[in-house]
């Protein structure tokens, strides 16, 4: 699994993706509150309303790729979306840096930067069920765990920058550090992603084998009513020799079994 390119990419992009939320979702409040002015009382109706903005566009477009599913392939539905999701805030960050004390302005672009992000659920969200039908869980677990690192360390970062320096140009610098992240780790993904189920989700053949040979051969063995444990074990190997030189792979070895 991990010697795979595109679990490597899609692992840069969740962490990437994941800053960029991460350090939104936390420090809002903050600039909101610091920089914008605006009051404690109101702040979490207005904190939320980028999440509301990402809500309502996840479904929209994932409305519109299904329609569209049938013109694009998976690999270009993927990649749309994570363009849309990480370029969309990347810009929207930047811009973020010149909206100044103006309120309304600071409100409008937070909500489309966190709004169009929602695409990211017809995007690398799914590309764990792409390359790994088979263990989709367990992989995006792994991209999870490494992408929660940002659940941490983007708060602490942006801490550090604007600790006592709750000013336009420390916010700045916090947006465009987001903005290069969300940069960097979704050209990785659009260079090396891929839609191919990955080689390692299928089973080797000569595990499937011998679980059949043992699951399957030496029970029905047993029930004849073979006596030594041993004799069994060497009969079912002597049988599923037999059967692999015959059918030449595993599909016999069920379909005998099964009469």
């Amino acid at each position: 699994m991990m010697t795979s390119l595109p679990v490597w990419s899609l692992i840069i992009v969740h962490v990437g993706h994941n800053w960029g939320s991460y350090t939104l979702m936390t420090q809002i409040p903050t600039y909101l509150k610091n920089i914008q002015h605006f009051d404690m009382k109101s702040n979490g109706l207005l904190s939320a309303l980028p999440y509301l903005a990402m809500w309502l566009f996840s479904l929209g477009f994932s409305i519109f790729v299904d329609a569209m599913s049938s013109r694009l392939s998976i690999l270009n539905v993927r990649r749309i979306a994570m363009a849309v999701a990480s370029y969309g805030p990347m810009f929207g960050l930047v811009a973020m840096c010149f909206v100044n004390c103006d309120g309304i302005m600071a409100m409008a672009v937070l909500c489309t930067v966190v709004g169009i992000s929602g695409s990211l659920y017809s995007g690398y969200m799914c590309s764990h069920q792409d390359l790994a039908p088979n263990f989709a869980g367990t992989l995006f677990g792994v991209t999870n765990t490494l992408a929660n690192i940002p659940g941490f360390a983007a708060p602490q970062l942006t801490g550090a920058i604007t600790y006592g320096n709750q000013t336009l140009s420390a916010w700045r610098r916090v947006f465009l550090l987001s903005a290069a992240i969300y940069f960097v780790s979704c050209t990785v993904y659009l260079l090396f992603i891929s839609a191919d189920v990955q080689p390692w989700n299928e089973p080797r053949r000569g595990a499937q084998k011998m679980a059949l040979s043992e699951g399957t051969y030496c029970l029905k063995y047993f029930r004849k009513g073979v006596a030594s444990e041993a004799n069994a074990s060497q009969l079912c190997n002597c049988e599923v020799m037999r059967l692999l030189e015959s059918e030449g792979d595993g599909a016999g070895i069920q379909t005998q079994g099964q009469r």
